[in-house]
């Protein structure tokens, strides 16, 4: 019998993302991207292309890290469009609760480390 581990396929893409990406990224920053995906696509499903959702994770990841990755780089190495990681990005912020809108003044900073995780993801200090 399939279970849903199975039919998920988000957090796996965002592994091969990160390893095509050329940036030192650790373990922390894969785990938290990864249980990004997983719970975008078990627990609050974001109706998207698993590549897009991958994409996405990594992105909010990157945003709460440090900011140093672009909606680019992550689009060519994932192949989506920046319009689908831009469109995506915030239904993940949103669901892991927080607001990832530069406009209404409420997107967490590069490196904001006041924002929300869960416990089984820790954020390191590098």
């Amino acid at each position: 019998m399939t279970s849903i581990e199975d039919l998920i396929r988000a957090p796996g893409l965002v592994v091969e993302i990160i390893d095509e990406l050329d940036h030192d990224l650790d373990d922390a920053f894969e785990a938290q991207a990864t249980a990004f995906a997983k719970r975008a696509e078990i627990e609050h499903p974001i109706n998207k292309a698993p590549s897009t959702v991958a994409a996405a994770a990594v992105y909010v990841t990157g945003l709460l890290r440090d900011g140093r990755l672009t909606q680019q780089e992550i689009a060519d190495v994932a192949d989506v469009s920046t319009v689908a990681i831009r469109d995506c990005y915030p239904e993940i912020g949103a669901a892991e609760g927080f607001e990832m809108s530069r406009a209404a003044g409420t997107f967490p900073e590069p490196g904001d480390r006041s924002a929300p995780t869960h416990p089984e993801v820790s954020q390191s200090d590098d």
